[in-house]
Order: structure tokens, then C-alpha cells, then sequence
């Protein structure tokens, strides 16, 4: 067995630890990870001070064609690589309005702080939890039928919220089990976005660099569009654009073509799970990683995303919630383009070691 991806993320409405997202069933050494993992720590793939390590990739995808690695002097900007590019982007803009109409949208409603601190830790649970078997089924059914069902399932998830919210107080039972299954759907999503870059592009770091620029850029907009819609339509108006963004990203993920790749079969799905789990076991050098983001997670994204959005909107209103994360797509942007730059000689440290900056954010009352 050999590990397909590692994923290290931290952010925004989807916030997450360091996850193993699957296992492809050749075998290969550890070197092979570890080159993956320095080609492209540095460079963050989503909101927060994370980033994106992708590893060997993993069995056959939907579609036909060449990829970049099979054409010498393959260009980055690609036809695979702009569709994917603007599938994340768009669906990136979308991500970042979720805080802002669900803080604005619950306590409106009189629901309370609490129901917004359950509604995203409902989504983190979801995807926390199943990550790991949504790396196995995109081994086993190709990254991008997966991540194009995810969308899928997020658009019709997202839709009934937007309806909800405009019909009126929705039931909370009914936001926490829509929240779920969207997380459960990034599940089954993510695990692609890793294994699916190196296939597109000649040089995964600068890619994975530039997704993020681009992603923070539109993560900036999100939030503050968000603000302004929820005052002009309302929170369900939020998620209405939100749900057209999956259907935007499903659409481009779908026109993707990357070139069949041979995958050897006969093991059984928890067997795929317990081969990931030994190879991960056997590569120290990522214990110390995941220690920090772990500690991360629960002491600092665990308490302070759903407090950010509770105490800045009942304080401030939504506008001023969407201004707060509109600056912190910002840094998320100079941090990409940093990336871009610096080739540091261990990236995965020194993007640990990055996450300590977050301790400036933590207000003094």
C-alpha cells in the first residue's frame, strides 16, 4: 500500500486537522511520500495557514486524454488546470459567504450562540470522521467522479438550506443535519484535490500556490458579499449563491480529462484503510506534524471560529463579521504569494511553525 495524499488544512467554515486521505495498493517507499510532501508544504491550499501535500496519485480517473505529466514542457495554465482552477476559485467564494449567513441567519431567528457553534461542529465532525473513506472510494471510483458527486450532493444540500432560511426560522435539527451532510460530502471531496494537482501541472507548488492566492482572493470577497446580501435578501439569498457555486464547480470538474492510470485490485476496502494506517505509522517524520495541527484544532480553530462568528455578529452585525474574514482571506493571499517565492529546505516545520502567528488574533477581552 502506498499513501495517496496527506492533506494539511486549517480555516474558515471547513476548518481541519492533518488528515490521511488515502491509499493507493502499488507499494513504494517513503522517500516517494516525503519528496511529495516538500515539493509543495509550503504552499497553503485553502483558507488559513495550512496547506495542500500531495502524494503519489492515486488509480485510473473518469476521462481520457494526456495529462501534463505525459506532454514534456506542459504549460501550468492547461485546460485540465483552468478548470480546475476555476471550479475551486468559484467554489472557494461560495465557502467563505457559510460563516456570515449561518451566524447572521441563526441568531436572527433566536436561536442562540450555541446553535452556531453546533452547526459548524456538525460539518468538522462529518468531515473529520470520514475524510480517511473518502480517500479510499477516490482510489477506488477516481478522485473526480468522487468530487463531482460531492458537489452534487452539496448543491442539493445547500439549495434546501437557502430555501429554509428563506422560508422563515428553520428548524435547527434540520441546519445541523444539512451542515452534516455537506461535511460529509467535503469528505468524499477533498481527498481529490490533492491526488488530482500533481496530474495537471508540471510544477505542484506553484500551482498549489497559486490555487491558494486565487482562493484567498475570492475568500476575501465571499465574506463581504455575504454581509451586504444577508442586509439586502437574507440569509437564504447566501446560500442560493452558495449552492451555484457547486453547481459551477461540479460543471468544471466534469469537463476535466486526465489520462486512465493502471490501479491493481483485489483488496478489500478496510483492507485499503488498514494498509494507509501502516504506512502511516511507518513515516515519523509526520507524528510531529500532526501533533501541532491537533493541538491547533482543539485549542484554537475548535473554540475561536464559532466564537468569532457569534460574538463579532451579535457585537457588530454580519457586515462587520464579513469585514473580519474578508481581512483574513487577505493575509491567506500575501501567505500564498510567499509561497510562490520561498522554497524553504522543510516546509512542513516552517508551516507549523507559521501557525503559532494566530496567537496575535486572540482578542484580550
Amino acid at each position: 500500500m502506498k499513501v495517496s495524499s496527506l492533506e494539511i488544512r486549517a480555516g474558515g467554515p471547513d476548518q481541519s486537522l492533518v488528515i490521511l486521505t488515502g491509499v493507493t495498493s502499488a507499494s513504494s517507499g517513503g522517500k516517494a511520500l516525503e519528496s511529495s510532501a516538500a515539493a509543495a508544504g509550503a504552499a497553503s491550499e485553502t483558507r488559513g495557514p495550512g496547506g495542500v501535500i500531495p502524494g503519489p496519485v492515486p488509480g485510473p480517473d473518469l476521462g481520457s486524454g494526456p495529462g501534463p505529466e505525459s506532454v514534456p514542457g506542459a504549460s501550468l495554465w492547461n485546460r485540465n488546470f483552468r478548470y480546475f482552477f476555476t471550479a475551486r476559485t468559484v467554489a472557494r467564494f461560495g465557502d467563505g459567504m457559510v460563516p456570515v449567513a449561518l451566524a447572521a441567519g441563526l441568531l436572527n431567528a433566536g436561536h442562540g450562540a450555541s446553535s452556531v457553534s453546533f452547526a459548524l461542529g456538525a460539518w468538522m465532525v462529518c468531515f473529520s470522521g470520514f475524510v480517511i473513506v473518502g480517500g479510499v472510494l477516490a482510489d477506488r471510483f477516481t478522485p473526480r467522479r468522487m468530487m463531482v458527486l460531492a458537489d452534487a450532493v452539496r448543491l442539493g444540500a445547500t439549495t434546501l438550506l437557502a430555501v429554509v432560511f428563506a422560508a422563515g426560522s428553520p428548524p435547527l435539527w434540520l441546519v445541523f443535519a444539512l451542515s452534516a451532510l455537506n461535511g460529509l460530502a467535503a469528505a468524499l471531496f477533498q481527498p481529490g484535490v490533492a491526488s488530482m494537482l500533481p496530474r495537471m501541472v508540471p510544477d505542484v507548488q506553484r500551482g498549489n500556490a497559486m490555487l491558494n492566492v486565487a482562493e484567498s482572493l475570492t475568500t476575501m470577497a465571499g465574506p463581504a458579499a455575504a454581509g451586504a446580501l444577508v442586509g439586502f435578501g437574507g440569509p437564504g439569498v447566501v446560500f442560493g449563491v452558495n449552492a451555484g457555486t457547486f453547481a459551477v464547480s461540479g460543471a468544471c470538474l466534469f469537463m476535466i480529462r486526465l489520462a486512465p492510470m493502471a490501479r491493481t485490485r483485489g483488496e478489500s476496502f478496510l483492507a485499503d484503510i488498514a494498509g494507509g494506517w501502516r504506512e502511516f505509522r511507518a513515516r515519523s517524520w509526520l507524528w510531529g506534524v500532526i501533533l501541532v495541527w491537533t493541538v491547533y484544532g482543539v485549542t484554537v480553530l475548535g473554540p475561536l471560529v464559532p466564537l468569532e462568528a457569534v460574538v463579532v455578529t451579535e457585537r457588530h452585525g454580519s457586515t462587520m463579521f464579513g469585514v473580519m474574514m474578508t481581512l483574513n482571506g487577505a493575509g491567506n493571499a500575501v501567505g500564498g504569494l510567499l509561497a510562490m517565492r520561498l522554497r524553504p529546505g522543510r516546509p512542513l516545520f516552517s508551516g507549523t511553525f507559521a501557525l503559532f502567528g494566530i496567537i496575535a488574533n486572540v482578542p484580550e477581552n
